[in-house]
């Protein structure tokens, strides 16, 4: 955290206030609004250390079995909790957050979702999953 904007106990205590008022402070990172322009799309082929910028964990294929599929025209669907669940389960990834952000139920109803199967700039054909 900034330093510029409080310490780690100000801002717990500021959500906490916040929570008192059925408000919701929203947390979050830059990557998380470039949306899928160059930078994401390059995430996605690996390139360089770009998956990094948006919290992609590649899934092995082995495992792309517990991925829902992606419709056609879209570049990646929603994990659906249970889905989340079994991630976790796996070491994927930490699992559900407390809160969804933008929750619409059978549209959003999680923080994560996965791409369809994309090849790399090595040549390497991969599934994603993603926080955002």
């Amino acid at each position: 955290m900034d330093p510029a904007f409080g310490t780690e106990q100000e801002f717990v205590e500021m959500t906490r206030v916040a929570a008192a008022h059925n408000a919701i402070v929203i947390d979050d990172v830059v990557p998380a609004h470039t949306g899928k322009g160059a930078d994401f799309r390059l995430a996605e082929m690996a390139y360089d250390d770009f998956p990094g910028l948006y919290h992609m964990i590649e899934i092995r294929d082995d495992d792309w079995p517990l991925l829902p599929d992606v419709e056609d025209g879209r570049h990646a669907v929603n994990l659906p909790p249970a889905v989340v669940d079994q991630l976790r389960d796996k070491g994927y990834i930490v699992g559900q957050l407390r809160r969804v952000i933008f929750f619409e139920p059978g549209v959003k109803e999680t923080d994560w979702s996965a791409t369809d199967v994309v090849v790399g700039v090595d040549g390497k054909a991969r599934r994603w999953v993603y926080l955002h």
